[in-house]
């Protein structure tokens, strides 16, 4: 099975080969000239997933599609005027969605849809695998799953590896990992449908967050154990949930809301919620626009930027929302 490239995919692509102009920077802030992402010989790149090194250096991870010989995963780094490309691996990758690792690490994740020759039918299998500078370390299987399996993501402590998956065929499953080529399915609560996200609090203990219609249901796994959450975060029609580590102690938790205008932020801090905020963009064309998929800056700031989109009549615009 091809890599099943929807709405998420045609906003990423968006971004990178289609830009417009920016507006609405907070004084003393200037957008980079646009730099095209491309790759000689391969049809388009999708997917693309940003982080920064330990020098705060901007780099970029995506999918190579329809290349020479087949897709490609590439990883590149933004040299203070262009991304150049740093490490390529020959892999039908499908989405690249964030992995929450120590800082100083990088790790990829993803559904490959290569065939799976031990397992008759729609199958695919789900790697992970670390960057190291230049090139990436030896690819870890950690299971076999359904070939439309689209949400996941993966979180890194330092004795522990954890990757969430909404497996196409079997719901939601929770692998973690102790060791290479070592994975444990464990049993978690919640849909997924409309994505899902995971962090690491400790060495052995992860928060996870689901999305699907209805609330963004949530819970902690300790060890090999499920704590589900007291109570939902209202929010019917949330959607690609996001966390990151907030530097002061707990996580923030960015979403989508679907049906809505806004992006939702909240943090999580010794076992509660803070009260959700709303993030708008002041649109210049009117009408009823509705927030998509989004992320937050993985950086030391105690406050993330946050990027999203909107979309309205199938036309995307790109929000950013910096903190000041």
């Amino acid at each position: 099975m091809k890599r099943p490239l929807s709405v998420a995919s045609a906003f990423l692509l968006l971004v990178l080969f289609a830009p417009a102009p920016a507006r609405g920077l907070p004084p003393g802030r200037a957008w980079s000239p646009t730099d095209r992402m491309g790759k000689p010989g391969f049809l388009y790149l999708a997917g693309p997933r940003l982080e920064t090194d330990t020098l705060g250096v901007p780099t970029a991870f995506v999918a190579a599609v329809y290349g020479p010989t087949g897709d490609a995963i590439v990883g590149y780094r933004w040299t203070g005027e262009r991304w150049t490309e740093t490490w390529q691996i020959d892999r039908e990758s499908g989405y690249l969605w964030p992995v929450h690792a120590p800082r100083g690490e990088q790790h990829l994740v993803w559904v490959d849809y290569a065939p799976v020759p031990e397992r008759r039918g729609p199958y695919a299998r789900l790697f992970m695998a670390q960057v190291l500078g230049d090139r990436v370390g030896p690819i870890d299987t950690v299971a076999i799953v359904h070939d439309k399996t689209v949400s996941y993501a993966a979180a890194v402590s330092a004795r522990r590896r954890w990757v969430l998956a909404k497996d196409g065929l079997v719901g939601l499953r929770l692998f973690h990992s102790d060791a290479p080529r070592q994975w444990r399915d464990l049993p978690v609560h919640g849909s997924g449908d409309n994505g899902v996200a995971v962090i690491a609090l400790d060495d052995t203990t992860v928060l996870v967050a689901t999305a699907a219609i209805g609330p963004i249901t949530w819970g902690i796994v300790r060890g090999s154990t499920w704590i589900g959450g007291t109570q939902p975060i209202p929010d019917d029609y949330a959607y690609a949930p996001v966390f990151r580590l907030r530097p002061s102690g707990g996580q923030w938790l960015e979403w989508g809301s679907a049906d809505q205008d806004y992006a939702g932020v909240m943090s999580y801090r010794d076992g509660a919620w803070s009260a959700p905020e709303s993030l708008r963009c002041a649109h210049r064309a009117p009408g009823q626009h509705l927030a998509n998929c989004g992320d937050l800056s993985r950086d030391p700031g105690q406050y993330p930027a946050v990027a999203w989109a909107d979309q309205l009549n199938a036309v995307f615009t790109v929000c950013a929302c910096m903190p000041t």
